[in-house]
């Protein structure tokens, strides 16, 4: 659904992004992180078109969204961190306003508007004043307009921001229900750790405009600061095996507790340990992977490499 390729930026003698290459899959529910000035609304506004690139393309649904751009960006919905709302308008106004900006008839515009109210649960408040609406409900309004014409591709940029915690647990319910409802892919630029835990499945991480990470949110919570580690129990254990593990290429260490072992790896290397535990003689009773926070791994990631 979206796909970057070499892309770079400069804000005059400063590199907001270097080299920058991902690929987002259709249906996928992302998380973009990073850190305050890491190159994340950069990206965003790259990826929905406001800004182009100094430097490489970036494909939406298969179209450069800088060669044909009305093509592209009709796949493309988004929330802005401030939704742009008309507060003297009444939330059935502005949706079939928007509804027409994005070229629907005026009757297509109210029917679509009619649907999403429900989707979204706000269909008793269609004739309210915007202004006159909680932020919570604004939110909901924003979320309405940015889907009215069916887009592929949902952008959310820092969405949650100055929500109460029971507003957050409905946004976070919402946009699942909108993922799996409307088969959309799903892009949520986010610094807060918990919302992206929960509602995220895949993760990019920028830092100083550089990826340093992509892939699934379950890849990235087995990594430490040293990689990724595993419990392994083993039958048969002997000081040799851990020394013919330690010859493993990739592999940072092991340590014995009690009848497990701690391996630390570069990546990971699973299947190779339960190989080479096998040819050395020692059984395999388990293996798995040792989970941290999202927060922590992302500490170690950002923060850490800083110093």
């Amino acid at each position: 659904m979206v796909k970057f390729i070499n892309v770079s930026q400069d804000y005059g003698t400063f590199r907001a992004l270097h080299n920058l290459n991902f690929e987002i899959k259709e249906g996928s529910l992302l998380a973009l992180l990073g850190p305050n000035g890491a190159g994340k609304s950069t990206t965003m506004s790259i990826m929905t078109g406001f800004r182009p690139p100094l430097e490489g393309e970036v494909f939406i649904n298969g179209i450069n969204i800088f060669e044909e751009p009305e093509k592209a960006k009709s796949f493309i919905g988004y929330l802005a961190e401030i939704p742009p709302l008309y507060p003297e308008l009444t939330v059935r106004e502005y949706l079939t306003f928007v509804g027409g900006v994005r070229g629907l008839s005026e009757e297509d515009a109210l029917k679509r508007t009619k649907e999403v109210l429900i989707l979204l649960h706000i269909e008793d408040r269609e004739e309210a004043l915007i202004k006159n609406l909680s932020k919570g409900l604004k939110q909901r309004v924003g979320i309405a307009q940015s889907i009215l014409h069916y887009p592929k591709l949902l952008v959310l940029d820092e969405p949650t921001v100055g929500l109460e915690p029971a507003q957050l647990i409905e946004f976070r319910q919402l946009i699942r229900h909108l993922a799996i409802e409307t088969n959309m892919t799903v892009v949520i630029s986010t610094h807060i750790m918990s919302e992206a835990s929960e509602l995220c499945d895949e993760v990019i991480i920028i830092n100083e405009g550089i990826k340093i990470f992509e892939g699934s949110k379950d890849t990235l919570l087995v990594q430490n600061e040293k990689g990724f580690t595993y419990e392994l129990l083993v039958v048969r254990y002997s000081d040799e095996l851990i020394n013919h593990l330690k010859g493993i290429d990739k592999l940072l260490d092991v340590v014995k507790k009690e009848d497990i072992l701690y391996i630390s790896a570069l990546e990971d290397i699973s299947e190779i340990i339960v190989e080479e535990t096998i040819k050395f003689g020692a059984g395999v009773k388990t293996i798995s992977p040792v989970v941290t926070s999202l927060e922590k791994v992302f500490l170690n990631l950002t923060i850490d490499k800083n110093k």
